[in-house]
C-alpha cells in the first residue's frame, strides 16, 4: 500500500495517517516539512555601541587600550569603540595613505553640509513632484525634518536649483 492509499490526501499533499503534521510527499513549496530545529532562527549576533553594554567588558576589543596606549585622544578612540577597531583601522590606512601624497591635515567636513543637500533635495521633489507652494513646503519640513525655515529661504534654495518659483 503506498503513502497515497494509506494517507489523508487535500490539494495533492498526502500525509500520513499516524502524523497528520508531517507532510510525505509533495512538489515545490509543498515539499516535506524539517522538524524545527532547538537552536538558531533568530537575529544574528550584532552588536552595537548601545548592546555592547549589556554583554558588560567582555566584547570591549582590547586593541582599543593599544589605540590609547598610543596617544590617541578621546574622540579616535570613541570612533573606534563605535565602528568596530577593524573599520577604524582601515579609515586610518586610507587617511594615512592621502596624508603621506598630499596636504598632511585632515580636513573633516562638517556633518551640517550633508544635512543640508538632503534637506535641499527634498526641498526640490516636494516642488517639482508634489507642486507644493512655498508655505506648503515650509510645512511639510516643519513636519517631517523638524526644521524651520523661511519661504524665502525655500523659495532661494529653488532659484539656486534653477526651479520654477
Amino acid at each position: 500500500m503506498t503513502s497515497a492509499q494509506s494517507g489523508n490526501s487535500t490539494d495533492g499533499i498526502t500525509t500520513s495517517e499516524h502524523d497528520t503534521d508531517t507532510r510525505t510527499e509533495g512538489v515545490g513549496a509543498r515539499q516535506p516539512r524539517d522538524r524545527t530545529a532547538g537552536w538558531g532562527g533568530r537575529y544574528l549576533d550584532v552588536c552595537t555601541k548601545k548592546s555592547r553594554a549589556a554583554y558588560g567588558a567582555m566584547t570591549r576589543d582590547p586593541r582599543l587600550d593599544d589605540l590609547q596606549a598610543i596617544g590617541l585622544n578621546d574622540m579616535w578612540l570613541e570612533i573606534a569603540d563605535t565602528f568596530g577597531v577593524d573599520q577604524f583601522l582601515g579609515m586610518w590606512e586610507v587617511m594615512t595613505r592621502y596624508m603621506e601624497s598630499s596636504d598632511p591635515r585632515v580636513r573633516v567636513p562638517n556633518l551640517y553640509r550633508f544635512f543640508k543637500l538632503q534637506r535641499d533635495r527634498f526641498i526640490v521633489t516636494l516642488r517639482e513632484e508634489k507642486k507644493l507652494s512655498g508655505p506648503e513646503i515650509r510645512q511639510k519640513l516643519k513636519e517631517v525634518l523638524c526644521e524651520d525655515i523661511s519661504v524665502r529661504h525655500i523659495d532661494r534654495v529653488l532659484k539656486k536649483h534653477n526651479i520654477e518659483l
